[in-house]
């Protein structure tokens, strides 16, 4: 989770640099086209799982939401908006996926994991200073809302796979479907008068859509192995690091800066990552004291 944390860090300041050059759905179908083709070319040379029509049917929804919807959102809201920024919003996923849990799986979250969201997301806030979630402008609602839909995602992989659905093939489909999404979205732009590539598109902004697929395709299938072993609201607190590494990755490859209140609310969201991770093992220990009475 981590690991996977750190790649969707790189691929947020990625997916900056690119949306600056070319058209937010040129990037996005690029970008899940190489993610789609890396996942399935994975899949077919592992054997990939039989399915049934109701598992697709949800993993066909899955995609939709996350990453097709969720990511024209971020994309969108990125051409007016610093990585810096977008990497800080990403800190509410757990908000969203503790939220979703509750209304959706009707799993009640324990004192502990509320205690560590409510803390991670006023690190969150800290870090955004004047971006801040007290204070916050009609872009950065665009990021957040595409925010919520990978909450949201999370919640339903969590569903998916308790099927017993092998990950890389459940990945492999989810990537397609939200590939196809975007063709019509790519033909859109096009017939409302948007080029294919934007003034300012050079090589370089080619190439790093190209790779933001496969970091985007390396992030998910990381994300959802681990998924399937440690409880999604977990899942979702660890995530909450990523505006962590969101920054450092915008200031290393963006130039993008940094303030000091920024720097505190890393502080913090690393001190409720570290306090709800003591408190899952302790959590986890009294599960399995319980199963062994």
């Amino acid at each position: 989770l981590i690991a996977a944390s750190v790649v969707f860090a790189l691929w947020n300041a990625a997916y900056k640099y690119a949306v600056d050059a070319l058209p937010v759905m040129t990037v996005l179908s690029v970008m899940l086209l190489t993610a789609a083709a890396a996942l399935w070319g994975c899949a077919l040379a592992k054997g990939r799982q039989r399915l049934t029509r109701g598992q697709l049917r949800r993993i066909a929804v899955m995609g939709m939401i996350d990453p097709a919807l969720g990511y024209v959102l971020i994309g969108v809201g990125l051409t007016h908006v610093e990585a810096t920024v977008s990497a800080m919003l990403d800190g509410t996923e757990a908000c969203f996926v503790v939220a979703f849990c509750a209304i959706i799986a009707r799993r009640s979250p324990g004192p502990r994991a509320v205690i560590g969201v409510l803390l991670s997301a006023a690190g969150v806030a800290v870090l955004g200073g004047t971006h801040s979630l007290l204070g916050i402008g009609p872009w950065n609602l665009v990021v957040l809302a595409g925010v919520a839909c990978a909450g949201l995602c999370n919640v339903l992989t969590d569903r998916v796979l308790g099927d017993d659905v092998d990950p890389l093939t459940m990945t492999a489909h989810q990537m397609g479907f939200a590939a196809l999404c975007s063709l019509p979205l790519l033909v859109l732009q096009w017939q409302a008068g948007g080029a294919i590539a934007g003034p300012a598109a050079r090589p370089a902004s080619w190439a790093v859509a190209v790779a933001s697929g496969i970091a985007l395709a390396a992030g998910f299938l990381l994300y959802n192995y681990a998924i399937v072993r440690v409880p999604v609201t977990t899942a979702g607190m660890i995530l909450n690091t990523l505006p962590v590494f969101g920054v450092l990755a915008a200031i290393a490859f963006l130039g993008e800066r940094i303030t000091g209140a920024q720097v505190a609310g890393a502080v913090v969201i690393l001190i409720a990552f570290f306090l709800f991770g003591e408190g899952g093992e302790q959590a986890e220990n009294t599960q399995d004291r319980k199963s062994v009475v």
